[in-house]
Parts: structure tokens; sequence; C-alpha cells
């Protein structure tokens, strides 16, 4: 981010930021939490109050805030059919931290 004034410029640099995701298990058609958590990168600090989009088989199924530590939470309705289905998480960054996703982990449905 610039900001340009009479006496010079002023440049901000956003803060890098990690995303983590883990796998989950369920039944089919039961609530499933799914969770995250946002970082710093420069220190593995919680980012609080920034919203986090859920995907599932590469659907997107819902947003919520990450807490005081960062942690996310949504609950989500497993599909009916059993398999293995391929989880995402994104967050789309703002004035004060860049964006970072994460699409390694897996919703297991038996």
């Amino acid at each position: 981010m610039l900001f340009r004034s009479a006496q010079g410029t002023l440049t901000l640099n956003k803060a890098g930021t990690s995303l983590v995701q883990k796998s989950a298990n369920a039944k089919p058609s039961t609530v499933v939490n799914l969770s995250a958590k946002l970082t710093r990168a420069t220190d593995g600090k919680g980012v609080a109050n920034r919203t986090i989009n859920f995907y599932v088989a590469d659907k997107k199924v819902g947003s919520v805030n990450t807490d005081s530590s960062g942690f996310a939470l949504f609950a989500y309705v497993a599909p009916d059919k059993t398999g293995t289905y391929a989880l995402r998480v994104t967050f789309g960054g703002d004035d004060s931290y860049l964006e970072s996703s994460y699409k390694s982990a897996t919703l297991t449905v038996k």
C-alpha cells in the first residue's frame, strides 16, 4: 500500500499469512466441524476477525470469521455419498494481510 502527500511517500507492506486446515471424517449426512487456522507468517500468531472461505470438492460451502486466536470453525453437513472429498480454505487478504489458501486436507465420508 502506498500513500503520497506533499511531505513524501509512505509505503506500508502487508503482512504474510499462513492458512492450515485439518482433514476430517464423518458419516453420511451428519454434521462435521471443518476447522482452519490463520496465522501471521512472521511470528505464527493467530489473526483475528478475518473471513475464511470453506470449500468441499471445489464448491464453496460457507464462510466464517476467525476468533481471537485465528481459528475458524464451520459446521457442515457431510454428503450422503461415501467417499473422499477434497477440502480447501481461502483467505482473500485485506488492507493489512496478504491472501493465503490451503488445499491439502480431505473429508472422508464412510
